[in-house]
């Protein structure tokens, strides 16, 4: 907002001085106008005054000269109005040239404020990236130790027993490998039973 302040101020100031200079012009040409007038008014009195001889040349130069004066107060109340537009124009202006540095100070301090805020924002961003980054990580590690605390607990999978050959034992499931255990005494007195009826035939 202070930025539009200051570019309405800046036009404001740029179209006074146009209209101040347009004014000068227009006294400059006005003065030098009235100076010729006045000029040449003289100088028709004079040459008048020199020529006249009778009353009616007389009569003429009067009328004469009340023309030209008619004109010349036109021109003077014209001239009076112009300067006193000029005159507000001026003040107008050192106004303007006073209220310039305030805006142009202000203008750069929100600037200055406008630049801290970016910076604080890139960083506030990387700052949140970087504690995103840093979230997912811990999350990962976590879902690894859950992972591999859940392949712990589980253990190894049960081996599936295998037959011997009589006589031995036979593997216990969930045992060591090569490790053989005695026969329950069960399987040992049935074996016994079918030994001894071979013989007896």
């Amino acid at each position: 907002m202070c930025i539009v302040m200051f570019s309405q101020s800046v036009e404001r100031r740029e179209q006074a001085r146009a209209d101040l200079k347009g004014l000068e012009d227009t006294v400059a040409k006005e003065l030098q106008t009235l100076h010729n007038l006045r000029k040449l008014f003289v100088q028709d009195l004079q040459a008048r005054i020199k020529k006249s001889n009778n009353s009616e040349e007389g009569a003429e130069e009067e009328g004469g000269s009340l023309a030209q004066k008619q004109k010349i107060s036109f021109l003077e109340n014209n001239l009076e109005q112009l300067t006193k537009v000029h005159k507000q124009l001026v003040r107008d202006n050192a106004d303007l040239r006073c209220e310039v540095p305030k805006l142009e100070k202000r203008l750069r301090a929100t600037m200055e404020r406008v630049k801290a805020l970016e910076t604080a924002l890139k960083e506030a961003k990387d700052g949140a990236m970087r504690d995103r980054k840093r979230y997912q990580f811990e999350v990962d590690r976590i879902k690894e130790a859950v992972r591999a605390k859940n392949l712990a607990r589980r253990g190894p999978q049960a081996q599936i027993a295998k037959p011997i050959r009589a006589g031995g034992g036979h593997l216990v499931g969930g045992g060591t490998p090569g490790v053989v255990r005695p026969a329950p005494a069960q399987d040992i007195k049935r074996k016994s039973i079918i030994v001894g009826a071979r013989d007896e035939s």
